[in-house]
């Protein structure tokens, strides 16, 4: 796991110096940093496999390489290469890529099984080519500005190095939406990302720029539901001991939900002493899932960490949130993220996470409520309900017609919201990436990809890589090996949600291996308190924030968001995602001092 940056141009150590300063926290072990061919690579490398220093940046023939990232399929691929009569000299998982590069081409990132950003400099064919994994798991950012291009893995340094840093004001209302930008557009006007699973050429000498997509799910009309349980087992199972590769102590997030759980079982199966770690809320209630952690932990004998999470550990974590997330990430769960890692890095490198597994296995709550839409609307069209809708008008309401193309996985703000809030005339949110067409036939699938295309990569990958490895720690989401994902988005929609239990296969799988509390328990999400701490111990840090945002009172209405504020103030209403959404951004556009 490293961090990644690079600029075309003549030699500039001191500005290269200045761009990996910045991102020294994802990699401490050893720094890299050089100019080829009128271009500055620089790299921060947290070594992981082969921890020998001196190999990047990689060379093979007229190409080099820098990378961020973990190739979990490296030694099949390096037996394939040695066999073709390719000399390896390391055993460094990244040594593979740019023998596989020369002889496929771009087609060679479909072949790696992994997450990554990768930067490769063709001197040959005067091209930088950067990639991104399939699921986004490692973030990527670049920009084109007085006919120089830079790139790298956290958008502060490129922000460092704009001479403009205009607000995108274009993409505020789909941010303020969603929470996130689903799109290759960022809040600054010239930053943009490389979207998960495509791939960038520049070209230095024509000064051109072209992105094109090398992977996507494929969809399968039939699917063989023999044998489904095994399957799924043995592809989480060799999903685990491909992330457990690591020439340092590995150990896993534990929260006590089925996910994490089930892969705490599979690693634990390998790594006796499996070091595990959670988060408590004391006199949360319901908000508190420590109870289950520590069920899971006795469960499978793993040597467990549990870290409190008050609001008053959380308070220095808000002074300088905006520095570690890196973007706005309009998710409280950064705070008590930024608390594990911490924790975890003080005795493993690496940990295992569970992300992925409710976009694949149709975990969420708002799965089900759409399924009942669909439903209700079925049995409304064959008059079977509308007999009793009249002294049930909540069934004639569920059951009336849907827009598909306003799902949203997280709506931090509608649109009506949006307009009050944005004083400028502005366009609507953006539409997300998705085939509407999915929305008739197969509605589940629909929501499933638009959160893996949208709220998995830009919030929840984002959250995990962003905070992990602002504690210079890696993260491993096992649920997103690719077999998994097309195996799971293909399965039925019977085997995700039945008898409104979700992730209903996955579950039989767990259910081998963890108790019932466990294997079948009723998700819950990693929520933590900020309602009450807004309106208690954390009431200062709203204000403040608020006061921050009056230096952009041309953009946002002020009034609006202070009554909104005083609506959560006064226990009306809990308005606690959409006032950290205005936190968060608040004192992100601050700290970055971008330009209205």
């Amino acid at each position: 796991m490293c961090g990644i940056i690079g600029f075309s141009g003549p030699q500039d150590q001191t500005k290269l110096t200045q761009g990996l300063d910045l991102i020294e926290h994802r990699g401490r072990d050893e720094r890299i940093a050089l100019h080829v061919d009128s271009f500055n690579l620089g790299m921060n490398r947290l070594s992981i496999q082969d921890l020998t220093k001196g190999y990047y940046p990689f060379k093979f023939k007229s190409k080099y390489l820098i990378f961020n990232g973990e190739i979990y399929n490296y030694p099949q691929l390096k037996k394939q290469l040695v066999r073709q009569g390719v000399n390896l000299k390391t055993n460094c998982d990244a040594e593979v890529i740019l023998p596989l590069y020369e002889q496929c081409g771009t087609k060679a990132f479909n072949m790696i099984e992994g997450m990554f950003a990768i930067a490769i400099l063709d001197t040959k064919n005067n091209q930088l080519v950067l990639a991104r994994d399939r699921a986004g798991q490692k973030p990527l950012y670049y920009f084109f500005e007085n006919n120089q291009f830079y790139f790298s893995s956290e958008i502060k340094v490129l922000l460092k190095y704009a001479r403009s840093k205009k607000v995108n004001h274009d993409a505020l209302p789909t941010h303020l939406k969603y929470g996130q930008i689903p799109s290759a557009q960022t809040l600054v006007s010239k930053i943009k990302k490389v979207l998960p699973a495509h791939y960038l050429v520049y070209n230095s000498e024509n000064k051109t720029i072209e992105t094109k997509k090398y992977w996507q799910v494929k969809i399968k009309k039939d699917v063989k539901s023999a044998g489904l349980v095994q399957k799924l087992d043995d592809l989480l199972r060799a999903a685990v001991e491909k992330r457990l590769l690591s020439d340092c102590p590995v150990g896993g997030f534990l929260s006590g939900g089925v996910d994490s759980s089930l892969i705490t079982h599979y690693a634990a199966c390998k790594i006796k002493n499996f070091k595990t770690f959670s988060i408590s809320f004391p006199n949360a209630g319901y908000k508190n899932e420590s109870s289950f952690a520590q069920l899971a932990t006795n469960h499978l004998g793993t040597n467990h960490t549990e870290i409190t999470c008050t609001a008053d550990k959380v308070k220095p974590l808000i002074e300088d949130i905006a520095q570690r997330a890196d973007t706005p990430i309009a998710d409280p769960a950064i705070l008590p993220t930024l608390l594990l890692a911490k924790e975890a890095r003080k005795s493993v490198k690496v940990v295992l996470t569970g992300e992925g597994a409710d976009e694949l296995f149709g975990g969420y709550h708002r799965y089900q409520k759409y399924i009942l839409h669909e439903q209700l609307k079925f049995l409304f069209r064959k008059n079977i309900v509308k007999k009793i809708s009249s002294k049930l008008p909540l069934i004639k309401k569920v059951s009336q017609a849907h827009d598909w193309k306003t799902y949203s996985p997280l709506n931090l703000f509608n649109e009506k919201e949006i307009d009050y809030i944005l004083i400028n005339k502005h366009n609507p949110p953006a539409l997300l990436d998705v085939d509407y067409n999915l929305s008739t036939t197969n509605p589940l699938l629909f929501m499933q990809l638009a959160d893996f295309k949208s709220y998995l990569p830009e919030q929840l990958l984002m959250k995990v890589d962003k905070l992990t490895m602002a504690e210079n720690l890696e993260a491993r989401a096992p649920f997103l090996d690719s077999q998994v994902i097309q195996f799971a988005l293909n399965l039925p929609q019977k085997q995700k949600i039945r008898f409104f239990q979700s992730k209903f296969l996955l579950r039989k799988v767990a259910s081998q291996y963890l108790p019932p509390t466990i294997s079948w328990r009723v998700k819950h999400g990693f929520s933590v308190p900020l309602g009450s701490w807004f309106r208690n111990e954390l009431q200062d840090h709203v204000y403040n924030s608020l006061d921050i945002l009056k230096t952009y009172k041309t953009i946002f209405n002020i009034d609006y968001l202070e009554k909104l504020i005083e609506v959560h103030m006064s226990g009306q209403k809990n308005y606690r995602d959409k006032i950290w959404g205005v936190v968060m951004l608040g004192r992100w556009l601050n700290y970055h001092q971008l330009e209205i």
